[in-house]
């Protein structure tokens, strides 16, 4: 396993002041660490040279001490000389006195760079190694928020509780006229290359009919289209939890100062104002480093539906020191309009004006509470427990099919459903099955993201609970 790496690199320019017609010599240096202090070798350095008459550059690996020379020359007045890892599997993660430039003067110079870079396969700027670490060491607890008459209540699922199946919509072309739902395939690999764009189908096939298809996942088949058929669905996992405790973990640098791990939670349903199938809800937590031994909090971006309220460190709830608290909302205030809307919430209280058109939501938090240790299960590799989520264009799909939900850009249930506040006109209410996390609008994003699907700033306090 590759390990950080100190990179020590010394320029070295020979310019012979007698001698203005000679080209002149540049070198570096290069001595490669890695983080323990050992030499390593076989690390490619390019080293590039530009003067106002030429480039030259050259690369060449470190040898079994660790170190390189790399010499070049160039006519001309020096403009800048800097070195660099050419292995994309490296990211820099520092860099002191990166390249050296002289302007129009020429002296000997002597330039020593010291540069840190990390193992990054998957290029989201955290060394690999500490992925799963910082996603253990930051992992939430989720409390659930049963309905205080029915005890029901819906807590993170992994993806595989839904149906491996595909389903289509089929509406006629050219009017848009909603025909039928239809189940197409079943597969155990999730293998669905598939997009939300419509495409055309004649049925049967060279047939006068034809069709807008859209394909989507389905919870509690196809008839099963509202909240007592989810609810019965669900049952036998509330029950018995066939299904191991889930949470994906998605990991990016922001700033130097900045790295967040993005929890998402995925619920087969949400109950309430605006029922849909399928709920993807998350949390980001903004941290001081990507080095599990020394990170701390900075804040947690708690979203709520699309709206989202941040809590600086040290203002919510933490236990054991680094896990953060989350009350998984809520009951629809007002009315028997829902009993589990999901959200992500920092305490319980009433939350009002979370909802569609300025809806209530009241979160009890004394359902069952899964801690942050049933998610740590010791295999980073059974998609179960914490799962890491890395950029959609950094699997091999034919390699890791299971991975394939990650890229369909599918809505994660039945496109459009019933729900209580149907009869608000011209207002989207939110009950149309939401698409994956790669494509939702916080995927790598902190605090509010606005337009369309996005979230709004909340900075309200809750209120007491009824």
């Amino acid at each position: 396993m590759k390990k950080y790496i100190t990179f020590l690199c010394v320029f070295i320019l020979l310019f012979s002041i007698g001698n203005a017609v000679s080209a002149p010599l540049y070198s570096a240096s290069v001595q490669v660490y890695n983080q323990d202090g050992q030499p390593l070798a076989g690390v490619p350095v390019r080293m590039e040279l530009h003067t106002t008459l030429a480039y030259e550059w050259d690369v060449r690996t470190t040898d079994s001490n660790g170190y390189v020379y790399i010499p070049l020359t160039a006519p001309g007045f020096l403009d800048y000389m800097f070195v660099t890892i050419t292995n994309s599997n490296y990211q820099i993660l520092s860099k002191q006195g990166w390249y050296t430039e002289t302007g129009y003067y020429m002296y000997p110079t002597l330039t020593v760079t010291t540069v840190t870079v990390i193992d990054d396969v998957d290029g989201n700027g955290v060394h690999d190694p500490w992925e799963m670490p910082l996603a253990e060491k930051f992992c939430p607890t989720m409390v659930a928020n049963p309905h205080a008459s029915t005890n029901k209540w819906i807590v993170p699922e992994p993806v595989e509780i839904m149906t491996h199946s595909m389903f289509a919509k089929r509406y006629l072309y050219p009017t848009g006229t909603p025909v039928d739902d239809i189940f197409l395939l079943t597969t155990e690999d999730w293998d669905y290359s598939l997009a939300q764009t419509p495409m055309t189908w004649n049925d049967p096939p060279g047939g006068s009919i034809e069709y807008f298809v859209i394909w989507h996942f389905e919870w509690a088949g196809l008839t099963g289209n509202g909240p007592t058929d989810w609810e019965n669905a669900y049952q036998s996992e509330r029950t018995n939890n066939y299904y191991a405790h889930t949470i994906y973990a998605h990991l990016f640098k922001y700033d130097a100062q900045t790295y967040v791990i993005q929890y998402w939670f995925f619920y087969p349903y949400n109950d309430g104002y605006n029922n849909h199938e399928g709920d993807w809800e998350h949390i980001n937590v903004l941290v001081t480093s990507q080095d599990p031994a020394s990170a701390n909090f900075i804040r947690v971006d708690y979203y709520l539906h699309h709206k989202v309220t941040i809590r600086n460190f040290p203002n919510f709830e933490i236990e054991d020191n680094t896990h953060p608290r989350v009350y998984i909302g809520g009951t629809a205030a007002g009315g028997n309009y829902g009993l589990n809307t999901g959200g992500s919430y920092p305490e319980i209280g009433t939350w009002n004006n979370i909802g569609p058109l300025g809806a209530d939501e009241y979160v009890f938090g004394f359902g069952p509470v899964i801690t942050y240790s049933n998610y740590i299960d010791g295999n980073p590799n059974d998609g179960r427990g914490i799962v890491i989520l890395k950029e959609r264009d950094k699997y091999d799909y034919m390699q890791d099919p299971e991975m394939s939900w990650l890229n369909a850009d599918l809505p994660w249930g039945h496109i459009t459903v019933g729900s209580p506040w149907n009869w608000q006109p011209f207002v989207d209410i939110g009950n149309h099955a939401p698409v994956g996390p790669a494509h939702n609008k916080g995927w790598n994003r902190i605090g509010s993201v606005y337009g369309d699907g996005g979230y709004d700033l909340y900075t309200a306090q809750p209120g007491p609970l009824p």
